[in-house]
C-alpha cells in the first residue's frame, strides 16, 4: 500500500484510496499499526506537516507533493472500517475490514498567520524592554 513522508522522514502506511484533497483540506486514512493517537498528533506539528509526501507502494518513490497543510484540526481511530477491497474468483468484490486512523489538516488562512506572526513579535518586545 502506498504510504505518505512527513518532513521529519516519518511514514505511515495509507488505505486503499487513502487521501483526500482539496485546496483547503487534506483527509488522509493511515492504519494505526502500534500507533497511538497520541504519537499521530505529535508527529503531525505544523513543522513536520509543511510538506507530506505521498509514496508509492512498490518502491517508496515519491509521487506527489502536499504543502502548506499545517493545522490539525482532527485525528480519530475507526475500528472496524473499509481498509481495502477483495475480489473473489466469482467477480464479488468484498469489503477488508480494520481500523484506521483518520487525519484531518488545513491551511492556515494568511489573517491566521500575520496575527500569529504579529503576537510572536510582541512577546519578543515586551520582553526586550522588560530586560529579560
Amino acid at each position: 500500500m502506498e504510504k505518505i513522508k512527513l518532513n521529519n522522514n516519518k511514514t505511515f502506511e495509507l488505505i486503499t484510496c487513502g487521501v483526500d484533497c482539496t485546496p483547503e483540506k487534506i483527509v488522509f486514512f493511515i492504519l494505526p499499526g502500534n500507533t497511538t493517537l497520541t504519537e499521530v498528533e505529535t508527529a503531525f506539528n505544523p513543522e513536520n506537516t509543511k510538506k507530506i509526501y505521498r509514496l508509492s507502494a512498490q518502491d517508496e518513490e515519491e509521487l506527489q507533493l502536499y504543502t502548506g497543510y499545517t493545522k490539525l484540526t482532527g485525528i480519530e481511530k475507526r475500528k472496524e472500517a473499509e481498509i481495502d477491497t477483495n475480489i473473489t474468483e466469482a467477480g464479488e468484490v468484498t469489503p477488508v475490514l480494520g481500523d484506521l486512523i483518520r487525519i484531518e489538516l488545513v491551511k492556515p488562512n494568511e489573517t491566521e498567520e500575520r496575527i500569529k506572526s504579529l503576537e510572536e513579535t510582541v512577546d519578543t518586545l515586551t520582553l526586550e524592554i522588560l530586560g529579560m
